[in-house]
């Protein structure tokens, strides 16, 4: 194979691998507990009837008001949660409702629901679908999906609390700027980038929305109502419940996988961190996603220099970031070639036969999936 080929192998394979024990891991993944047992629509009328430090639905949305709820990610469980506020607004509340979502979900949901509910896919290549909403903190225009712009009310549902105070997950942004605003979104510094998220959703009046919080096997661990903020606050906390992943010891190899469909490098550098946890002082870290896109630039320059040689105002994951990758040996398998990977300082991993030849070489392996997500615990530092 070429090494400007790429080469992948599913995560059903992986675990198909382990599961005959041709690959000797240690299997972790987190063992949720106290998922309800109430049925979506219970959960949906509980948040619905109990906001958190924000009013009520019914004294927000009055008859003909223009709702935009907007969906970012694929989830079905979040789709189906979207779709039952929408046709509960259309029912109750006499505004005229669009949801808004992103293209890959459109074709992987809404597309089968676009009759029973007024769909919009959004395009952030399309000037005729954006509208110009403010002047960002570098004099550029921030240009936003026209249907939020024209909404009287801004409705977000989202999966992804906030993970810490850089506020980094977000559901409008950058998913529903224009092409140019997203692509400047992901290559900046983490300060701008939530200055980017707070003027978007103050200048769309974005204060309100639905937050979920997913259990493995995409359960359902709770859905809340009320002030962004807050909401995600609550969200986080369990979430950390949800995912908590005890780990009996550390081993020569943690490996992790990303999976799903929707992955960013943001999920790469959760997923390193806490693998970190798992891993002997001179151990391997192996990641396995799906990512076929190079990091931006201040992540690429975590992974290749010193802690000390990062700019002075790195957040604190990026300091983590470069200290982890000159401590361990990093190998990724993903759709990036292996030259692009190892133009990151990481090993290339290419096939199930390279994983089994790495850890026949170096000892014990755990295996953690959906490390990005898991909050690995039980460890000595």
């Amino acid at each position: 194979m070429s090494r400007t080929e790429t080469a992948i192998f599913s995560i059903t394979e992986l675990l198909q691998e382990v599961e005959t024990g041709r690959i000797p891991f240690l299997c972790l993944q987190p063992k949720s507990s106290g998922i309800s047992s109430n049925s979506l629509e219970e959960l949906v009328e509980q948040a619905w009837t109990n906001p958190v430090e924000y009013p009520a639905i019914s004294d927000s949305v009055f008859p003909g008001d223009h709702v935009a709820i907007v969906v970012a990610h694929t989830s079905n469980p979040l789709n189906n949660v979207a779709r039952l506020i929408a046709n509960r607004l259309n029912m109750t509340s006499g505004a005229e409702v669009t949801v808004v979502v992103a293209p890959q979900n459109w074709a992987s949901f809404w597309h089968n629901h676009s009759t029973e509910l007024n769909v919009v896919e959004h395009h952030g290549d399309n000037s005729n679908e954006l509208a110009l909403l403010a002047v960002g903190s570098h004099d550029q225009p921030l240009y936003v999906n026209r249907v939020l712009f024209d909404a009287d009310i801004v409705l977000a549902v989202h999966s992804k609390p906030i993970q810490d105070e850089k506020g980094r997950a977000d559901c409008v942004v950058p998913t529903f700027l224009g092409e140019d605003n997203q692509i400047e979104f992901s290559s900046a510094p983490p300060s701008e980038r939530n200055g980017v998220i707070e003027q978007v959703n103050e200048s769309l009046g974005t204060f309100a929305q639905f937050q979920i919080a997913l259990a493995p096997g995409d359960a359902i661990g709770g859905i809340w109502y009320g002030e962004r903020h807050a909401i995600a606050a609550l969200a986080h906390f369990r979430n950390e419940e949800l995912w908590r992943v005890p780990c009996p010891k550390r081993f020569e190899i943690a490996c992790g996988t990303i999976e799903g469909t929707s992955q960013s490098w943001d999920d790469v550098a959760r997923a390193i961190v806490e693998l970190d946890k798992c891993v002997t002082s001179n151990g391997a870290i192996v990641l396995s996603c799906q990512l076929d896109k190079t990091p931006p630039k201040e992540l690429r320059k975590a992974f290749l220099v010193d802690e000390n040689e990062l700019a002075k105002n790195a957040s604190v994951e990026l300091r983590q970031l470069a200290t982890i990758t000159k401590q361990h040996s990093v190998f990724l398998h993903s759709r990036l070639t292996a030259d692009d990977i190892e133009a990151l300082g990481f090993g290339h991993i290419s096939s199930i036969d390279d994983l089994r030849r790495l850890i026949e070489r170096s000892g014990e392996a755990v295996l953690v999936r959906d490390a990005h997500q898991c909050v690995i615990t039980g460890t000595s530092e």
